[in-house]
């Protein structure tokens, strides 16, 4: 009899717990419910997230104060042989590592054993040290120290 009465006592509990969970929950109330004045506030307008990486670069560097391009002190290092030089573009082999395309405007310093020059006129072979910026995508040269190449005898 004691086996009977807990078995039902059991199967009601489940049914009842069954029959609770189907229900939905009750809406909050208005004391759950945040009013403006107590929302927390990020800082941030979902207007301006998600503005994907074209683009995104640059504005986080006018943030940062660095909207200039030509900025040594924020500038990135990489050194390797010149295989290409124009007035515009200067392309440098580096070692296990694949070339680096930089773009050369009129304000990028370009030096040749320590001498004032122009980008054209640095010889294929001469090892350079470059510092450069991203300007969205495209990486402009802001300096480029070049050391003539050693020529065999």
């Amino acid at each position: 009899m004691k086996k009977l009465i807990a078995t039902l006592a059991l199967g009601l509990g489940t049914a009842a717990f069954a029959q609770s969970a189907q229900q939905e929950p009750p809406p909050p109330s208005q004391s759950q419910v945040p009013k403006a004045e107590q929302r927390v506030g990020t800082g941030v307008d979902a207007s301006e997230v998600g503005r994907g990486l074209n683009g995104g670069a640059k504005e986080a560097a006018a943030v940062n104060g660095q909207n200039d391009p030509y900025q040594k002190r924020h500038a990135l290092d990489i050194q390797g042989k010149v295989t290409k030089a124009d007035k515009d573009k200067v392309t440098i082999a580096r070692t296990d590592l694949p070339d680096a395309k930089l773009d050369v405007k009129a304000q990028t310093a370009v030096t040749l054993d320590g001498k004032k020059i122009r980008a054209d006129q640095i010889p294929e072979g001469s090892a350079v040290r470059a510092k450069f910026q991203l300007d969205g995508d495209d990486p402009i040269a802001v300096e480029l120290k070049a050391t003539s190449p050693k020529e065999k005898k």
